[in-house]
């Protein structure tokens, strides 16, 4: 799985795009990666998963997670 994170000052927003099969294995990277995002600048998060092939509860448990934060 590889990560891309930009923040785009001009909407406040994080721009996350997710790259290969997030699952119970590459779950803690992207939990890292959004909790470092937020402790960087508070801001919206946007996620893009058209590259995303695969997903399984354990991802999902962390975007559920990163919306309650």
């Amino acid at each position: 799985m590889e990560i891309n994170k930009v923040f785009n000052e001009s909407l406040g927003t994080w721009e996350i795009d997710i790259i290969g099969e997030l699952d119970i294995y590459t779950s803690p990277k992207f939990k890292e990666a959004l909790i470092e995002a937020l402790d960087e600048k508070m801001g919206n998060i946007v996620i893009n998963g058209q590259s995303l092939s695969y997903i399984d509860s354990t991802g999902l448990g962390v975007l559920i997670s990163a919306l309650k934060k």
